[in-house]
């Protein structure tokens, strides 16, 4: 196959989007990786760490996580017209049986903590079917399922110039 010179011209751009993009969040993953190490307390370090009697980062998230994010969203819809009430309720029902079955909640207190120390990113959509990948998403992907995943900060890339 041969390259155009459109398509080295893409490739081109696109690995400078990335260098950009890297070197704006680069200070700002950088604090993140600080609040996370103070948030650990050297429990996740082999190397000799300080260990903080009062971690305030620690009591800060631990207390903040679970009041904003403490178990899987319940979803309250109210219809504006009274012969929508059935439809409310079975969608009510629905979004709740959803929200159980993906392990929402999970999700949510991943995305707090994410958010409390930087930015929190998810991905919604619909799992994808086949015999090939039914279980390669993981055991909460059903085929033609609605999901919402993490994307770790460090993962995510922006368009700079959008």
């Amino acid at each position: 196959m041969i390259e155009s010179n459109a398509d080295k011209t893409l490739v081109t751009s696109l690995h400078k989007g990335i260098r950009v993009c890297r070197q704006i969040t680069k200070p700002m993953l950088n604090h993140r990786a600080r609040i996370l190490e103070e948030y650990a307390n050297g429990f996740f370090e082999d190397k000799p760490h300080v260990k903080k009697p009062l971690n305030k980062v620690y009591r800060a998230l631990s207390i903040l996580v679970p009041w904003l994010a403490s178990q899987n969203p319940k979803a309250m819809i109210r219809p504006r017209l009274i012969q929508l009430k059935p439809f409310a309720d079975t969608y009510r029902l629905t979004l709740n049986y959803l929200s159980d079955k993906i392990d929402f909640g999970i999700t949510l207190k991943e995305l707090v903590l994410d958010g409390l120390t930087y930015i929190g990113i998810t991905k919604t959509g619909l799992a994808q079917g086949g015999p090939e990948i039914e279980d390669v998403l993981g055991y909460l992907h059903d085929a033609g399922q609605i999901y919402t995943d993490r994307v770790d900060p460090e993962d995510y890339l922006f368009d700079c110039v959008a």
